[in-house]
């Protein structure tokens, strides 16, 4: 089929789980709409709950048709493909479980098997050494792909990140098959923000010239903002380098502003923590104490990790939601200290209308809605002082609403950030 896209990754794409699982699955929004077909090989294994098995949320189904390695579906369900029959059972009794009558939980409980580990080839009993998240795929995962490639025969195949670009390889040249890398961030460039604050990125060592070298096996390198796609075509001058941001589309919440609201929404990567616990201790205390009915609610995972108590502060954790929060915020703040890419949550602050108070390493690869859609500050006075004047400032603060939907109508649309990306994989698939 030559609409089929082979996407190849360890992890699952969840809306509002991390910032590249929601990109990719929005991505995959528009890919289906433009008649593609999405074929998911996880060659990491899915989280397991404590029945044993894993339910694929109803919303990404609809998208990707998945394999998974280890693994069996039925259904929307994945569970790990037992080694004896009693494990089958062990299985088929998991799908079930909350219907199940006492006797039969009890019997699945004995019987179910133990979260299994990668094995080194299809059908083998050899386990593998799971691999860390930005390892390089291993043996078993190379066989996995390779089998899945084989039978699915796609007109693409896209690695997800620099360190699964390896899987190309196994992609022969002569074949027709487009071999792409989806980046999300300059890997050497991260790494070197989180140095700069001091904070272990929990990455490898990653260097220019190891990961200019994983992009080199790709024929097309997707960016997912500008100026990353600069950079990338700076270390890969002979790869195609096409630039697809996050889209925008507008949103609207019923929810009127409330007086002093601020709000922060962020998962909790290890450089969210770092740059919201900052702003607790060092910008929040000074935006009080000129503004002592200012309130702050942060939301997101981000808030498992933080630490003391803050006055007129809300941590509200994940919320399904998030509509009435950005409805009711005055000022969206952005207060990131490290980090690269596109960030997600700034962009439906745009996609929101609000006023929104950032750091520069935020806007990164949206610079332009710096100044029109949002106020920039670095140090702590200067971030508090620019708060201060969201909130006290009407006339600023609907300057800046009004800049934020302009910006996003003109540079975020779902068709100008992934229309010339399909155009191309159209081009290709023929």
């Amino acid at each position: 089929m030559r609409s089929r896209i082979q996407f190849v990754s360890r992890t699952l794409p969840h809306d509002g789980e991390h910032g590249a699982a929601t990109y990719a699955l929005d991505l995959f929004r528009y890919l289906a709409r433009m008649g593609f077909q999405i074929e998911y090989t996880l060659l990491g294994s899915p989280p397991l709950d404590f029945v044993g098995h894993y339910n694929v949320p109803q919303n990404v189904s609809r998208l990707i048709r998945l394999s998974a390695a280890g693994h069996a579906g039925w259904g929307r369900a994945l569970f790990p493909q037992p080694r004896s029959s009693l494990g089958w059972v062990a299985s088929i009794l998991g799908l079930t479980y909350p219907q199940l009558p006492a006797p039969l939980r009890a019997l699945h409980r004995l019987l179910k098997p133990e979260r299994e580990t990668t094995l080194a080839s299809p059908g083998s009993t050899t386990p593998e050494v799971r691999p860390a998240f930005d390892d390089f795929p291993t043996t078993g995962e190379m066989a996995f792909f390779r089998a899945e490639y084989q039978r699915l025969r796609p007109a693409v195949v896209v690695a997800d990140y620099a360190w699964m670009a390896p899987i190309l390889d196994e992609v022969r040249h002569d074949e027709g098959t487009l071999r792409v890398v989806l980046t999300y961030d300059v890997l050497y460039q991260r790494i070197a923000e989180f140095d700069r604050c001091g904070v272990d990125s929990g990455h490898r060592r990653w260097t220019m010239e190891a990961e200019s070298a994983l992009l080199r096996k790709a024929q097309l390198l997707i960016a997912i903002q500008d100026e990353d796609a600069r950079l990338l075509k700076a270390m890969a001058p002979e790869q195609e380098v096409l630039a697809a941001p996050f889209a925008a589309r507008p949103r609207r919440s019923t929810r009127p502003a409330q007086p002093g609201r601020c709000l922060i929404v962020a998962s909790r990567g290890l450089h969210n923590v770092y740059s919201v616990q900052w702003f607790l201790e060092e910008v929040w205390p000074r935006v009080r104490e000129r503004y002592s009915t200012a309130s702050l609610h942060v939301c997101g995972t981000v808030c498992e990790a933080l630490t003391g108590e803050f006055p007129g502060v809300c941590l509200l954790g994940r919320v399904e939601d998030l509509a009435p929060e950005y409805g009711e915020a005055q000022a969206c703040l952005a207060p990131l200290l490290m980090g690269s890419g596109l960030k997600i949550k700034l962009v439906e602050a745009l996609a929101y209308g609000r006023a929104i108070v950032a750091t520069s390493v935020s806007l990164q690869g949206i610079r332009l809605a710096s100044g029109t859609a949002a106020l920039v500050a670095d140090s702590a006075p200067d971030f508090a002082v620019a708060i201060g004047r969201v909130l006290a400032e009407p006339d600023l603060r609907r300057q800046l609403e009004a800049g934020a939907r302009a910006f996003a109508a003109a540079n975020l649309t779902p068709k100008s950030c992934y229309q010339p990306l399909v155009d191309r994989l159209r081009a290709h698939s023929g």
